[in-house]
């Protein structure tokens, strides 16, 4: 595969780039947008309309449309060709609708519908597609996968061809087909599952896609086969999916382009750089015809899957094959297309094997692509006639008519059989509903072999005798003036027989024009001319037109309208004739037209162009002329002058006067508007009659030259009849020749001298060139010289510039100026460079001396001027290969210079002194580079010189003792340091640094020595010895013994002392605190080691001092550190108080055991251990314990400190309880074990023998609790027996008495419950 890139200018940026700058303001987007598309626009266009001329007509209005959409921020963002193809087809249909078309068949309905030219957004046939599926899909697509389905599935173009439309690479524009198709896929498949007719259609929906692409599983491709096999609709579907492409041609492709449209949409051509890379592209991907070219496309499309296209290039013939289908019907055949080469001889010969099939129950589809070839053809370059192929279809059969025009009249031909469209039927979109309806045709034999170039398929020209008669009669309605009004003609035979060729050549009178096309006088005025009107104008006057009628039938009337424009109200004769074959002319006898009043109408003309110089003024003629029917009154005239020009007055038949700023002027005299108007009481302005004025207006010289023109647009009081003109006004070249008049210029000395005497001067000559009176003025050197008389054209001034003492190079502008209008218009002229002169030569008298110094330890020549002259200068001076800075010296002012060498030793020389004047002139003109300069600069002499100092011996101790700074903690001793400058030329300044910072310094003179004496702290071993600032040597110091002494840091260490107990011990802590600089070793009086305090810190030293108590005392502490590697050592002793660390916190508990019953017989009693805890863990001294029990014994117990012991408090009885009494000291407590009892309870009162009880009481028997529920009698023996078994026993007296009168049930078990064991208190 071969990939075509194009260029990197507009044309190569995407469509949606290109939106976004028309969006923004850029024109140039636009028309790389209008190249691009504007062949595929063509294309279409042609489909419907019969001339390239309309084609471009609709073309233009289609561009138009969609730019001002696009500027107002609407239309799309990416399909720019889509939506600009369907506002050519609409248009298309809009236009169709208002132009009746001539109609060369009885049946107009039949032969518009072989061609095919149905307006999809009114055909019935089309209700269907705009409804579909596929529709709704791709329309909810995102925009950018709709332009790249449209050029890759309905265009077919190759990714590489559609990549730079997109702004992508070839490959991206693949990625993004394959997206938008299985988007596509996915959103027909929602589409269809709203339409789903069952649960097993929405169930297997959602799998079709991946149906198709082979990507569902066994058992998912089973249960889609099942369904496959008895749904007729989703097979349907599945065809579908596979086809997308079939689907966006048959579907969405009509929906942008119309039926007619799809004869082009698989060859529709790029324009620009793309065009030619998309021809490229074609040529190497198809292997066909390239692209790029003129093209013409023709296809025929029927109602399923084939379609035919004929391409018809400017370079050779095509021949295409293709399948034509009707409904349910597919036919091969060829389609030949003759080239701009062919004859049509050769066209209709080629055209021999077109075979269509049909059954006898398929309705046939009207094909349209050979009425396509034919308007390809008839647009290529070389076809003497416009005449196109036209293909009609029936029932199965394609004739080809008219292939090519020959320039002659084509035979009227039979009408062709009916055709019947499938659906709802239709009418022609130029008609009104009804008015040409379609009958069904006949039904056709089956299978039909038709020879398309045979004789009888042709139109054969049926020969009628001649009309006895014709009349014409025209429409009495008045006429509307200088409007197109149809004149309407009515020709009726009134013979017997047919009227053959019948025509009527009607003669308009002077002021009543035709508008037709061809038409002279109608073409100059313009207007809109209906489709279908027979007449043409029959001679250059343009006030003929011959109408062509044809063949009238006996009694037969027909109407033409004849488009006229009439220039004037009034009444006018029409003449003309009529005749028709057989028949002699015979003149037209038509009443009077009338045509209304027009009213008045000013015409404002102007003379020819008027020439203005820039700057100058010019007078612009304007004439006002009423070139209507009635007078005019209350008129003016409004002259708009463009910005550039100033109007200044007026003269003539009108009076002037300023009515503002034109609009979008600055305002600034430019851009102005005049009303001019007849004098008041005037009479009004007759037809035919004018009034002239002219306008004087002044270019100022600023104005862009070339042509401009001053609009004259009449004014007339309530009425809209006014023709503006524009007088032509040619501005000149502003300043024209102004530039050419300026003559060399030179600068020169009028005088040389000093500063009151020398004198400079620019001197230029000006020729005055232009055709305008001048001023001028030279500007030089920050001067200017004015010419005192004004310079006439063609003459000459010279002037003189003065500037002082000097003039310095540059260049000189001459300022030229005229008055025009009472403004003065000025511009400036180069004169040209000029050289400088320097008129200054100032005396040069001084006086200068010259010595050597010693400067730091190197040596300086320093000299020394005086200026004894009557002007300042400027002195600087070199020496030993350096120089000083320049000063300014006054007459008589003196200045010393030091020239520095970085030498000890120094040949003799002379010093020099540049002298130099920098003075600037009265108009501050500085002297060049350097200045004035004397011919011979003075000099001074000076002498060699050395500077060699030296170390004269070895240091020794000074007899001074030690001394001890304590402050810096340092020992001090004095150092005597001997100093040789015997051999030195200048004096010199030895210098030693001691440790207290202050210099010792000794000068030496030249040729002397000296002695220094130095202060150095302990441990010195050398110090640096230098002379004039500059290190000389290093002296070893002699080392001595330090003299250190310490005293107590009072000022810098803190020390606070504090008792405290720790472990029950007591302790005395020193608190040590260094603020100071030095660190300190820290240690109490008696204790090993110490403790070193930095500086900054702390520490805290700690003495055991006793027991748990100690008495007030005092504690020695020793601070030591090292001085000069001695060590040195401080005491200081500080009190405490006394402390004492006894506590006493005695505390008891009991702990208790656990509660054991024990049974004597049948009584019960509980006991349990108890165990005094004595706690002695909070107190630092033993404590002795006294438990004291409640029989009154006593055990004493001592417990240590910090320490619990455990005494035995006995077994305790549970009925009884226990009380212990425990004391230590001052402390006691008491401690208790309360009554308690391991059984279910204490035991309730006992029984009681013939006592009563209420049911709920308890009473205890024998260590029993029993509860009472109420009495019952012994009535037999089981009771009796249940209650011996409960161990109740009775007396006699009690059973007598239970007989008698009933036992009371006390120790029955159905009386009593048992409760639980208990204890007796």
């Amino acid at each position: 595969m071969t990939d075509v890139y194009v260029g990197s200018d507009d044309s190569a940026r995407s469509d949606a780039e290109l939106i976004l700058d028309v969006r923004g303001g850029d024109l140039e987007a636009f028309g790389a947008l209008y190249t691009r598309h504007v062949p595929a626009a063509r294309a279409v266009a042609r489909q419907y309309v019969r001339t390239p001329a309309d084609a471009d007509d609709l073309v233009s209005e289609a561009f138009h449309r969609v730019l001002s959409v696009l500027q107002h921020g609407g239309g799309p963002d990416a399909t720019f060709r889509a939506y600009l193809l369907t506002v050519v087809r609409r248009l298309a249909a809009d236009l169709a609708r208002g132009v009746q078309r001539t109609r060369p068949t009885a049946d107009d309905g039949t032969f518009e519908a072989a061609l095919g030219m149905v307006d999809p957004t009114d055909a019935s046939t089309f209700q269907g597609f705009e409804h579909s599926v596929v529709q709704n899909a791709y329309q909810a697509l995102p925009e950018r996968w709709q332009a790249v389905l449209w050029y890759t599935e309905i265009e077919g173009r190759a990714p590489a061809e559609v990549a730079p439309i997109l702004g992508l690479t070839p490959n991206g524009v693949s990625a993004l087909a394959y997206r938008a198709r299985e988007g596509l896929r996915v959103g027909y498949l929602q589409e269809h599952l709203t339409h789903a007719p069952s649960d097993g259609c929405r169930s297997v929906n959602a799998l079709l896609g991946a149906y198709v692409r082979g990507g569902l599983a066994r058992r998912e491709v089973a249960k889609v086969d099942a369904h496959l096999e008895t749904c007729g609709e989703c097979r349907s579907l599945v065809l579908e999916l596979g086809d997308i492409a079939h689907g966006m041609r048959s579907v969405i492709a009509p929906l942008i382009v119309g039926l007619a449209g799809l004869a082009v949409v698989g060859a529709l051509p790029i324009g620009g750089a793309l065009g030619s890379a998309a021809g490229a592209v074609g040529g190497v991907l198809g292997g066909g015809v390239a692209t790029g070219g003129a093209t013409s496309v023709g296809t025929a499309v029927g109602s399923a899957t084939g379609t035919t296209v004929g391409v018809t290039t400017a370079g050779g013939a095509t021949i295409t094959t293709g399948a034509a289908t009707s409904v349910g019907t597919t036919a091969a055949g060829t389609t030949v297309v003759a080239s701009a080469g062919s004859t049509a001889a050769t066209s209709l010969a080629g055209a021999t094997a077109g075979v269509a099939t049909g059954s006898a129950a398929t309705a046939t589809a009207a094909t349209a692509g050979t009425a396509a070839a034919a308007g390809a053809m008839a647009g290529t370059a070389g076809v003497a006639a416009a005449a196109g192929a036209v293909a009609v279809a029936t029932v199965g059969v394609v004739t080809v008519l008219n292939a090519i025009g020959t320039g002659t009249e084509p035979p009227v031909a039979d009408p062709p059989p009916a055709v019947t469209i499938p659906g709802e039927s239709w009418a022609a979109p130029w008609e009104q509903p009804g008015e040409a309806e379609v009958e069904p045709a006949d039904e056709a034999p089956a299978d039909p072999v038709v020879d398309p170039a045979s004789p009888t398929n042709l139109l054969a020209v049926s020969q009628f005798p001649l009309v006895a008669d014709l009349a014409v009669s025209a429409a009495g309605a008045a006429l509307e003036p200088r409007e197109v009004q149809q004149l309407v003609l009515t020709v009726t035979n009134t013979g017997d027989a047919d009227a053959e060729g019948a025509v009527v050549q009607v003669a308009l009178p002077d002021g009543v024009d035709l508008v037709l096309p061809g038409a002279t006088a109608g073409a100059a005025v313009g207007g809109p001319v209906a489709a279908g009107v027979p007449c043409a104008p029959a001679d250059e006057t343009g006030r003929s037109a011959r109408c062509t009628l044809g063949t009238l039938a006996p009694g037969e009337s027909r109407t033409w309208p004849v488009p006229v424009r009439a220039h004037a109200g009034g009444s006018y004769a029409i003449g003309g004739s009529v005749w028709a074959e057989g028949l002699l002319p015979e003149t037209l006898a038509l009443p009077l037209t009338t045509v209304l009043p027009y009213g008045a109408e000013l015409t404002a003309s102007t003379g020819d162009v008027v020439a203005v110089s820039n700057p100058g003024a010019a007078w612009v003629p304007v004439a006002v002329r009423n070139t209507g029917d009635q007078p005019a009154t209350g008129w003016s005239v409004r002259l708009s002058v463009p910005t550039g020009l100033r109007p200044v007055t007026s003269d003539g038949d009108l009076t002037c006067a300023s009515a503002g700023d034109l609009a979008g002027s600055t305002g600034d005299g430019g851009g102005a508007v005049w009303s001019c108007a007849a004098a008041e009481g005037a009479a009004p302005l007759a037809p035919g009659e004018q009034r002239s004025v002219r306008l004087r207006v002044v270019a100022d010289g600023s104005t862009a030259p070339g042509p401009m023109s001053v609009a004259a647009t009449p004014q007339l009081l309530g009425s809209t009849h006014a023709l503006a003109g524009a007088a032509a006004v040619a501005v000149g070249e502003p300043w024209a020749g102004a530039a050419g008049g300026a003559r060399s210029v030179q600068a020169r000395c009028a005088v040389v001298g000093g500063v009151t005497t020398a004198s400079a001067i620019v001197e230029g000559t000006y020729v005055n060139l232009t055709d305008q009176t001048l001023s001028v003025r030279l500007d030089a050197a920050g001067s200017s010289d004015t010419a005192s008389q004004r310079v006439e054209p063609g003459e000459s001034i010279t002037l003189r510039v003065p500037d002082g003492l000097r003039v310095p190079a540059g260049g000189a502008t001459w300022t030229v100026a005229t008055t025009l209008g009472g403004e003065t218009y000025r511009t400036t002229v180069s004169g040209g460079p000029h050289q400088a002169a320097e008129c200054y030569d100032p005396r040069w008298d001084v006086a200068a001396t010259a010595e050597t110094v010693n400067a730091d330890g190197r040596l300086r020549v320093r000299g020394t001027l005086t200026n004894t002259s009557d002007e300042p200068m400027r002195v600087g001076m070199t020496a030993a290969g350096g120089s000083a800075d320049d000063t300014r010296l006054a007459p008589g002012e003196s200045a010393t210079f030091t020239v520095p060498t970085d030498r000890t030793t120094l040949d003799a020389g002379s010093a020099v002194f540049q002298l130099h004047r920098w003075v600037a002139d009265s108009d501050g003109d500085d002297p060049a580079q350097g200045g004035v300069v004397p011919s011979v600069a003075p000099t001074a002499r000076y002498e060699s010189a050395v500077l060699a100092p030296a170390v004269g011996g070895t240091a020794t101790l000074a007899a001074t003792e030690c001394r001890f700074d304590a402050s810096a903690d340092t020992s001090w001793r004095t150092v005597t340091i001997p100093v040789d400058n015997t051999a030195s030329t200048h004096a010199v300044r030895f210098a030693v640094q001691d440790g207290t910072g202050d210099g010792r310094q000794a000068a030496v003179r030249a040729g002397g020595t000296g002695v220094l004496e130095v202060s150095v702290p302990w441990g010195t071993r050398t110090v640096t010895l230098t002379a004039d600032g500059r290190e000389l040597a290093v002296v070893d110091v002699p080392g001595f013994e330090g003299c250190a002494t310490a005293t107590w840091p009072g000022t810098t260490v803190d020390v606070s002392v504090a008792t405290r107990c720790v472990d029950d011990r007591a302790q005395v802590v020193v608190n040590v605190r260094n603020r100071g600089s030095v660190t300190w070793t820290a240690r109490l009086a008696g204790a090993d080691g110490g403790t070193d305090v930095e500086p900054g810190s702390g520490a805290a030293l700690v003495s055991t001092v006793g027991g748990v108590r100690a008495d007030a005392g005092s504690v020695a502490l020793r601070l030591g550190r090292e001085i000069e590697r001695r060590p040195v050592t401080v005491e200081r002793t500080f009190d405490h108080d006394a402390v004492s660390c006894v506590v006493v916190a005695p505390q008891a508990h009991l702990e208790q055991g656990d509660v054991h019953v024990g049974k004597d017989g049948r009584r019960s009693t509980s006991t349990r251990q108890a165990t005094l805890v004595l706690d002695n863990s909070g107190s630092s001294v033993p404590q002795e314990f006294t438990v004291r029990g409640s029989n009154g014994a006593a055990a004493a117990v001592t417990v240590p400190a910090r320490q619990t012991a455990r005494a035995d408090g006995g077994t305790v009885v549970g009925r009884e309880g226990a009380t212990y009494a425990v004391s230590a000291g001052d402390w006691s407590t008491d401690l208790a074990v309360e009554p308690f009892t391991g059984t279910s309870g204490w035991c309730a009162d006992r029984l009681r023998w013939g006592g009563d009880h209420e049911v709920g009481d308890v009473a205890s028997w024998r260590g029993v609790n029993y509860r009472y529920v109420g009495r019952q009698a012994w009535t037999d023996d089981q009771d009796q027996a249940e209650g011996q078994a409960a161990g109740e026993k009775h007396t006699a007296e009690g059973d007598a008495g239970s007989r008698g009168k009933g036992w009371s049930g006390h120790h029955t078990k159905r009386a009593w419950e048992r409760v639980g064991d208990c204890e007796y208190r």
